[in-house]
């Protein structure tokens, strides 16, 4: 081990993490900073039961979306939405609680077996200039809601996917207390923790109001313990 935390994995059970806070981004040896992102609240969830036969271009609650020919193996889409007054929170900082987020779960690889997402991070009904998403635990991979404003932005990771497409959670921190005590043990940038060179393993409890239960804890402080955590 070494003195600066390589080669340890901290819990950070709280409520969530920033994703994209730039000191939470790597390990001095360039390693990935996160482990994994689990979320055991329903604050990121969001409901994609509702399908649709893929094409390049569809009408979904009344808007006209550009798709893009995105790839499906069973011609099938589940979709929903990403909703601001949902969360409480103007995500893209446009001074509005009344946006909606297309949210479109597609099975590229086997069919039935839903792998990939994709996001209208800008809300301009397209999805021609998206990225898929995948699972943060096997790609690593972050996105953002895209903001008028350089410095804000909403950022978050894909923390789990039900594998018929049925429902997907996002995971993020609207509260803000995980990402402090995150920066306090392993940030490695322009801030530094205690532990630069840890890794961080996040387990989401608290929501954002900053409430949870027993029950919730007693399981991420043993989920913690079972994915290797060194530290908790």
């Amino acid at each position: 081990l070494g003195v600066d935390g390589t080669g340890q994995v901290i819990a950070i059970i709280d409520s969530g993490i920033d994703p994209g806070h730039p000191d939470l981004l790597k390990t001095p040896a360039g390693e990935d900073k996160l482990v994994d992102f689990i979320d055991l609240t329903t604050e990121g969830l969001i409901n994609t039961e509702r399908t649709v036969s893929a094409k390049n271009m569809l009408t979904l609650d009344g808007v006209s979306f550009i798709l893009g020919n995105i790839p499906s193996k069973s011609n099938v889409y589940h979709y929903g939405f990403l909703e601001e007054e949902k969360l409480g929170m103007d995500l893209n900082f446009n001074g509005e609680l009344q946006d909606r987020f297309l949210v479109l779960v597609t099975d590229g690889q086997v069919s039935g077996q839903y792998d990939t997402v994709y996001i209208d991070t800008n809300n301009n009904a397209s999805l021609l200039d998206e990225k898929p998403l995948t699972l943060f635990r096997e790609e690593k991979k972050r996105q953002s809601l895209k903001s008028a404003f350089v410095h804000q932005s909403f950022n978050f990771v894909l923390s789990d996917l039900d594998s018929k497409g049925n429902f997907l959670k996002l995971g993020f921190d609207i509260n803000g207390h995980g990402t402090q005590v995150a920066g306090v043990a392993a940030a490695s940038g322009e801030i530094t923790g205690v532990a630069p060179g840890a890794r961080l393993l996040i387990i989401k409890v608290l929501d954002s109001q900053g409430e949870t239960s027993w029950e919730q804890l007693k399981k991420a402080v043993k989920l913690a313990a079972d994915k290797g955590a060194t530290v908790v």
